[in-house]
């Protein structure tokens, strides 16, 4: 479990510049935001790295006054070109993921690898409960998007589909980098670590963009600024909210 979180240290202290600066300082950073979910309000933190080949994020969930971890959750991603009718395009690609939620003094945890090669998902779980497998492997269907579901917001911004979404709606496959205990998390969503999703403008003013993330009936709702920055998110029918409160 230790690996990921080694590596977003190493990224966090790194002193060279990772790609190109311009490009990496938009999304570098953190910011904290208020979480209301249905079973109380909560402190988010995410955090981001952009190099030139990865893209790194770490989600933490923070009880209210930010004193004790609830959850964590690590995400890597694998940044390339493809080419496009234009000439290339950036395109990214889920690469690895560790999750770990803390409830009764216990920690449930689960790491996941995509092999492109092999075209596959493999996902080793702990559950001191004993309720869930331990390992399980999946096939990665043809697609053209693929986000975990924690990287969204930078997912769709390197990959240009905030502009392409304004024309038309985008399929994506979204990860459930917290496979398999999304189902526990969130209701009615199906027992599968991804989900074909379908992305479109909603509405807009001179300084917001929102968008709406269909995901199996269910609607979820990401406001960016002006400057295209992520600052909330409402997923209304699981009575979730995330509201951006400072930067750092």
């Amino acid at each position: 479990m230790k690996f990921l979180f080694l590596i977003f240290l190493i990224y966090s202290c790194a002193t060279s510049p990772l790609g190109n600066v311009e490009s990496d300082q938009q999304y570098n950073g953190s910011r904290y935001y208020e979480l209301s979910d249905k079973t109380g309000n909560f402190l988010v933190k995410r955090e981001v790295k952009l190099g030139s080949k990865k893209l790194l994020t770490r989600t933490t969930v923070l009880t209210r006054d930010g004193m004790q971890e609830l959850e964590k959750q690590v995400s890597v991603s694998k940044i390339g070109n493809v080419k496009g009718r234009r000439g290339a395009v950036k395109a990214l690609l889920p690469e690895a993921a560790q999750f770990v939620v803390w409830y009764n003094k216990k920690a449930y945890s689960a790491q996941q690898k995509v092999n492109t090669k092999q075209k596959t998902i493999k996902i080793k779980v702990k559950d001191p409960d004993g309720e869930k497998k331990a390992y399980q492997e999946f096939k990665v269907p043809k697609g053209s998007y693929f986000c975990y579901f924690s990287q969204i917001p930078e997912c769709l911004k390197i990959q240009n589909l905030l502009l392409k979404a304004a024309n038309k709606s985008i399929q994506i496959f979204v990860l459930w980098d917290n496979f398999p205990f999304h189902t526990e998390q969130y209701e009615g969503v199906i027992n599968s670590p991804m989900i074909l999703a379908t992305l479109k403008l909603n509405d807009h003013s001179k300084d917001e963009l929102k968008y709406a993330l269909d995901i199996g009936n269910q609607m979820i709702f990401y406001h960016f600024d002006k400057k295209l920055n992520f600052d909330k998110m409402f997923w209304i029918s699981q009575g979730i909210s995330m509201l951006g409160i400072t930067k750092e």
